[in-house]
C-alpha cells in the first residue's frame, strides 16, 4: 500500500523525471539483497529480488525457442546437424549480477513505446555455444576447419532470416542471433576429434592421462556440463542465484572484479548449498551470502582444494 501510495504522489506530481507511472522509481527494502543488489535486477513496479529471476527465465526461453528451431526445425537445411544448444552466460545460468534485460530497440513496439524516451544503444550479447555433428565431413586443417564454420554460421544465418523471420548478424568466429531483444552469440564447437586440431602445438595444454587436449574437454564436455550443473542447482534451491548475485556485488564492491572468475564465485555457493555437514541449505539470499563468506575466511585453501559434488 505503501509503495502505491508514493508512486501515485510521484506519477502526479512528478511525471517529467518519474514517468507517467512512476516506472523510473526502483524502491528498496532494508533487506540486505534489496540494498546490496543492482536496481537493474528489481522491475519498476516490484521490489521482489525474485524478479532477477524474471529477466533471466525471458532470455532462458527465448533460448530455448532458438535452441528448438535449430536442432528441430532447420535440421533438413543445415549441412549438418546441430546436436545440442547450450546457453554459457551467466545471465542464461540465473546468476549475473545484472541480469538479461530485453533491448528496447530489438522489439517489435520499439518506436510506438520508447518514443521520444532516451535509450541507451548497448546491448551485451549472451553466450551461446552449438554442437555439431563430426565425422569425416570436417576438413583435417585448421584454417579449412575455421572457415567451414564461417559457412556453416552464414548458412545459418541465411535460414534463420528465411524460414523465421529472425535477424542475425555474422562475425569472424560467431553469429549474433536477435531474437525477442535479446542478442545471443551463437560459436560452434564440433566433437574433440575436429576441435583439437585447432590447437597449436605449441599452445597445447597436454595431460598423459588424457586423449585429448585439456582445452578441448574443458570446452566441448566440462564447460557445458557445470552450465547445466548449475541451472538445476537454481532449480533445486530458489535462494541460490540471489545469493551468488549478492557475494558477486560484494566481490566487485571491495575492487576484486577480474580477479576471481564469476564461475570461481559460483562454485564457492554452491559449496555452501551443497554442504551435507551443515544440516540444511540457506533459506534466503542473505544467509547463503554470509555461508559463503564465513566459508571464504575460514578455508584452508593453502592445503585443501574445494570440491564441490553436484550428484
Amino acid at each position: 500500500i505503501v509503495e502505491e501510495v508514493w508512486r501515485h504522489v510521484f506519477a502526479r506530481h512528478l511525471p517529467v523525471c518519474c514517468g507517467i507511472n512512476a516506472e523510473h522509481v526502483v524502491s528498496k527494502t532494508t533487506q540486505l539483497e534489496h540494498r546490496s543488489l543492482p536496481a537493474a535486477g528489481i522491475t519498476s513496479t516490484s521490489t521482489n529480488p525474485e524478479d532477477a529471476d524474471t529477466l533471466s527465465r525471458k532470455a532462458v526461453e527465448s533460448l530455448d525457442r532458438l535452441r528448438t528451431a535449430l536442432i528441430s526445425t532447420l535440421k533438413e537445411q543445415l549441412p549438418l546437424a546441430i546436436t545440442s544448444v547450450t546457453g554459457t552466460s551467466a545471465g542464461l545460468r540465473y546468476t549475473s549480477l545484472c541480469p538479461p534485460s530485453p533491448h528496447p530497440m530489438l522489439q517489435d513496439s520499439f518506436v510506438q513505446k520508447y518514443s521520444g524516451k532516451q535509450i541507451s544503444l548497448l546491448a551485451a550479447p549472451l553466450a551461446v555455444v552449438a554442437v555439431v555433428e563430426g565425422g569425416g565431413k570436417w576438413p583435417k586443417a585448421a584454417a579449412a576447419i575455421q572457415k567451414l564454420k564461417l559457412a556453416f554460421l552464414l548458412r545459418l544465418a541465411e535460414l534463420l532470416s528465411s524460414k523465421m523471420k529472425v535477424k542475425s548478424i555474422p562475425r569472424d568466429d560467431a553469429l549474433d542471433i536477435l531474437q525477442n531483444g535479446f542478442i545471443f552469440r551463437l560459436r560452434i564447437l564440433s566433437d574433440m576429434e575436429v576441435e583439437q586440431r585447432l590447437i597449436p602445438p605449441a599452445s597445447r595444454d597436454d595431460d598423459p592421462l588424457m586423449v585429448y587436449p585439456r582445452q578441448v574437454v574443458e570446452s566441448n564436455v566440462v564447460y557445458p556440463l557445470y552450465c547445466n550443473a548449475i541451472k538445476a542447482l537454481h532449480a533445486q534451491f530458489p535462494t541460490f542465484a540471489s545469493s551468488v548475485r549478492l557475494f558477486a556485488s560484494w566481490v566487485h564492491g571491495h575492487y576484486f572484479t577480474g580477479a576471481i572468475p564469476h564461475e570461481a564465485l559460483e562454485l564457492l555457493v554452491a559449496s555452501v548449498y551443497l554442504d551435507s555437514d551443515s544440516g540444511s541449505a540457506p533459506t534466503c539470499p542473505s544467509a547463503g551470502f554470509r555461508k559463503a563468506l564465513v566459508r571464504l575466511a575460514s578455508f584452508d585453501w593453502d592445503n585443501t582444494p574445494l570440491v564441490v559434488d553436484f550428484t
